[in-house]
């Protein structure tokens, strides 16, 4: 960047202009970024001095003749209190922004009061990409309480004459601080507020743009909440191995119980967020799943033993798509099942054989299955549960056909005058049920992994 696209933004100190034959921090920076324009933010004190004697100003021109210069004065007499100056300070960084559009806005960070100085670090963490903040070392890093220059006693021309800072070869004193004090509290608080809304991919963004100031496992761990969320399932087991992570992360034994939970704790972020129709439009496949999960748990019936795939293959065992019904075989497994679709599906003339398999057959067969085989698990309360999801189809159908939202007064409307949290609670209850001794630990710790995976990160970033 050129240096006319720099604008200089800072306060008025007590070092500035001329400090023990150097420059203050103000012109400084002056001198050697070149700012096109400057703007100068005085208390009630050094805005005096300025209007008396124009002192600051002419140090200006003395070194960038021709800059422009723009005076912000104020009243302000206590400039150790935040209270007094916050307000102030954002709306003249407001009007430098919008006079000042393309250009790079420099902060002076050493001018000023140590509350004043802080402010405006701070505020420059807001946008990164528009300020730089410029901090000036004291001449030979000693301390800056040395000779000042007093406007109504001495000479600004017989002082600037005798300043150290205008040999040949002299040291450039200003620098760009990382604010790593401050950035980090700050990226903290970004990040647990994106992980807390369960936002792990803006976390990840954020903590990419900054990996040098967390633990590399703080990076592992939001990138799994980012691939579990997306279902990328094998990624996010290896990510939480990485971690060292992977019995507390994942305490579902069975792999195709672990399969179904994954689907379903990513419905209940969703609830969690209020994404409701994104979360009702994924209950088809969960309550398909479910059945076929529960009747090849408990009835030794899989699958590939009673369906074929889409493609007609009555022999393989792997799916390449939708499921269909096999009469044959289904009837022989499950006795009688033929006469109950028939029954079941009436209005549509009787069960049409060749039609992919959806929730509502599949509940008819686990039904079916709890009527004619005896097992030592009653299921009846399990199937009446999972039939009264499955009558949120109504709110499915419009939310897919009609482009309308789901909102909590459309699932009271199909779901017995029940909200989203009691659905919820259902499919939990129903979980527990079938999944009993598939859990390494207490039942109701799946439920909470995203919060106690959010607990580990932000743990992980204090670190």
């Amino acid at each position: 960047m050129k240096t006319k696209d720099f604008v200089l933004f800072s306060p008025v100190g007590l070092s500035d202009p001329i400090r023990a034959e150097h420059d203050g921090p103000m012109p400084h920076i002056v001198r050697h970024y070149q700012p096109k324009k400057v703007y100068l933010m005085f208390t009630k004190e050094t805005g005096d001095w300025e209007r008396k004697y124009e002192t600051y100003s002419n140090m200006i021109e003395l070194i960038c003749s021709g800059c422009e210069i723009k005076s912000f004065y104020t009243d302000i007499e206590a400039a150790h209190d935040f209270d007094v100056f916050s307000d102030v300070l954002l709306k003249q960084l407001e009007q430098v922004k919008s006079e000042n559009e393309n250009c790079t806005i420099l902060l002076n960070i050493t001018s000023g009061t140590a509350q004043i100085m802080s402010a405006i670090c701070m505020i420059s963490l807001s946008n990164p990409q528009l300020y730089k903040v410029v901090q000036v070392r004291t001449p030979d890093n000693k301390g800056n309480r040395t000779l000042q220059f007093s406007p109504d006693k001495d000479d600004l021309a017989e002082w600037f004459d005798n300043n150290m800072d205008n040999l040949e070869g002299a040291e450039n004193r200003c620098y760009e601080p990382y604010l790593l004090s401050f950035k980090k509290p700050m990226l903290q608080y970004q990040i647990q507020s994106l992980i807390e809304n369960y936002n792990y991919t803006g976390a990840y963004e954020l903590f990419g743009q900054n990996e040098s100031l967390f633990t590399e496992k703080a990076g592992v761990l939001i990138l799994h909440g980012v691939k579990r969320l997306n279902l990328e399932n094998k990624v996010a087991e290896k990510l939480a191995e990485q971690a060292g992570l992977s019995d507390r992360l994942y305490p579902v034994q069975d792999p195709r119980l672990r399969v179904l939970t994954e689907y379903y704790l990513s419905m209940k972020v969703k609830q969690k967020r209020g994404e409701l129709t994104d979360m009702v439009l994924r209950l088809d496949v969960l309550i398909l799943n479910l059945a076929l999960y529960i009747l090849e748990r408990f009835f030794k019936i899989r699958i590939e033993e009673i369906a074929y795939n889409k493609k007609g293959n009555k022999s393989e065992g792997k799916s390449s798509g939708p499921w269909r019904l096999d009469k044959e075989k289904v009837e022989k497994k499950i006795p009688g099942i033929s006469s109950r679709l028939d029954e079941d599906y009436q209005h549509l003339g009787g069960y049409k054989w060749n039609s992919e398999l959806n929730s509502k057959t599949a509940l008819i067969v686990l039904s079916h299955a709890c009527n004619v085989r005896r097992i030592d698990e009653p299921l009846e309360d399990v199937i009446k549960s999972m039939r009264e999801w499955n009558d949120l189809k109504n709110a499915r159908n419009r939310a897919a056909h009609e482009m309308t939202a789901i909102t909590d007064d459309d699932i009271r409307k199909d779901y017995g005058g029940h909200n989203s949290e009691k659905l919820i609670r259902s499919i939990e209850t129903v979980f527990i049920r079938v999944g009993k001794n598939s859990l390494r630990r207490d039942k109701h710790d799946i439920f909470r992994i995203y919060d106690d995976l959010n607990e580990m990160i932000i743990e992980e970033l204090k670190q």
